[in-house]
């Protein structure tokens, strides 16, 4: 799958903001994590859809080295919250 193949069905398939989602690929892990943690505060991205969007990811060899970090960030965000609630 290209990146452009993938963006758009990361965009089919998860409410990923499409303003954000480039943004979102070429910012840091930090900066990254951050918006994860935005997402979930405004219930945007769940983690079901986190999941859907990294399993995307996966198959675009462009991409594919972003799933670990971002996978990562996801888990630290949804794990913090479920602790809080």
């Amino acid at each position: 799958m290209t990146r452009d193949e993938a963006i758009a069905k990361a965009l089919a398939e998860t409410p990923f903001p499409p303003a954000d989602l480039e943004g979102f690929l070429s910012c840091t892990d930090a900066e990254r994590a951050l918006l994860i943690q935005t997402y979930a505060t405004a219930n945007i991205m769940t983690y079901s859809a986190w999941k859907v969007f990294l399993t995307i990811i996966a198959e675009c060899e462009a991409l594919a080295n972003l799933v670990i970090p971002i996978e990562a960030a996801v888990q630290g965000v949804f794990n913090i919250v479920q602790t809080v609630k």
